[in-house]
């Protein structure tokens, strides 16, 4: 039977909150998901690229994603995990 048919109460839309966790869970999930598969692409992990982008001396965000997509033929959002990685550390 349907929800309020017979005096059966809706269940509760979610609130703010709730969607805000879940879409946070989703985003740590995909990004869990993508540094393994950066890491099965390319035989290293978000750690190594990213001392590897320390030894090159580049800080500016854009400037690391293009070098990263330029020198070391990763992909743009690959790229994108990589220096969000050496920003937020």
């Amino acid at each position: 039977m349907a929800a309020g048919f017979r005096g059966d109460a809706a269940p509760e839309p979610p609130t703010l909150i709730d969607r805000e966790d879940d879409i946070s869970d989703r985003h740590s999930k995909k990004r869990a998901t993508m540094a393994r598969n950066l890491e099965a692409a390319t035989g290293r992990t978000v750690a190594e690229w990213v001392a590897t982008v320390d030894a090159s001396g580049l800080v500016g965000f854009r400037e690391i994603v293009d070098w990263l997509k330029r020198e070391h033929a990763l992909g743009h959002f690959r790229a994108r995990l990589v220096a969000e990685a050496h920003r937020d550390r």
